[in-house]
This record gives structure tokens, sequence and C-alpha cells, in this order.
């Protein structure tokens, strides 16, 4: 299975984000992230079995990350681009680039296989650009207003992370929960966020 480990967002937060991007209006050439599937990814696996050993022993690493470490609470405030807004591939929001959040993004890379993944970038992709056109221009001069004005979508307490299945199977990928990782004190949520 395709998988990855993630923190999930409240519904609030992804209306927010959803609301935003809806107000900049539908562009040519980019596609925008549904707003179900918005979250922060702390690794992303690959290709991993869905059953047995590695699975198994996944679930057990991560679990003892999760004991390791203590809720917080952190904002999803502003926007940006890779690589940037002159050249955009992906578009993103932003958030505070907290202590705690990277401890975590650490833990989980320790405990995941093959943990040389790519440095821990912390944001949450909202929009990907397929392709050029000059509807786009207006967009990304609001896009930029909204990055300077650091528009704010809101506080959330972070007190679980989880391991996802993502199933490409058409336009949008499918993301499902495999397990829940309780941090902590934290409240378990059973991926109902």
């Amino acid at each position: 299975m395709r998988a990855f480990v993630a923190i999930l967002l409240p519904t609030e937060i992804r209306k927010n984000i959803a609301s935003f991007y809806g107000d900049l209006g539908i562009v040519k050439g980019i596609k925008g992230v549904p707003w179900e599937n918005l979250h922060i990814t702390l690794n992303f696996l690959g290709e991993i079995e869905e059953e047995g050993v590695e699975l198994s022993a996944l679930c057990q690493n991560l679990a003892t990350a999760a004991t390791g470490m203590q809720p917080f609470t952190m904002e999803l405030k502003g926007v940006g681009a890779f690589p940037s807004l002159a050249a955009p591939k992906t578009l993103w929001v932003a958030m505070e680039k907290k202590k705690a959040l990277f401890d975590l993004a650490k833990a989980v890379k320790a405990a995941s296989p093959g943990n040389a993944q790519k440095p821990f970038s912390p944001h949450l992709t909202v929009g990907r650009v397929k392709y050029e056109d000059p509807s786009q221009e207006r967009f990304y001069r609001e896009f930029e207003f909204k990055k300077r004005e650091a528009y704010s979508f809101g506080h959330f307490r972070v007190s679980s992370f989880f391991l996802m299945k993502s199933d490409l199977t058409g336009k949008t990928p499918v993301y499902t929960v495999v397990e829940e990782f309780k941090i902590k004190d934290g409240e378990k949520l059973n991926g109902s966020r």
C-alpha cells in the first residue's frame, strides 16, 4: 500500500482553507486539493506491505514514538508556493514552526522504515499548478496579497497522528486511516476529525 504519516486537521480548519481557496476562484491549470484530503504530512513512506511484519513493526514503532511526545497547539497562518510564487508548482498554507512539530516529525521519521526521506518542511499543500494559463495572473496577485496579509486559518491542538493509506483511484486520491497514534495525554480521535 502507498502510505504516509500525517496530522489530520479539524473540520473547521479544513473548511476555512477550502473557503479561502474557493474565494480566489477556479483557475485553469491549478488543481486544488479537496478539503477532505487536507493534512500535514510528517513522513511519506511510499509503498509498504499492507499486512504482515513490516506494517506491524511500523505501527509498534510509531506507537512508541507517540508516547515520547506531548500534545501541542499550533496555528495555520499564511500562504506560499514552491519553489516560489514567481514560478509556482505547489501552493501551500504555512504554519507555526514550533519545536514540538519538528520533534514529532523527527520521531516519526526515526520510527519509519527507510527513514532517509527528505527533510521535514512544514506546510500544507492546497493546490498544484498543472500548466500555465493567462487567467492565473489575477489568482497569483490575490494569493500574494493573502501571503503578505498573513491570513490565519485558525488554531488547533495536535494530540494524535495517523498512519494513512493512499489509493490513487482516479483524479483525486482517496485517503484512509490505517491507525491512529495517541500522543501522551492526548485524546484519541479515531480518525474522526
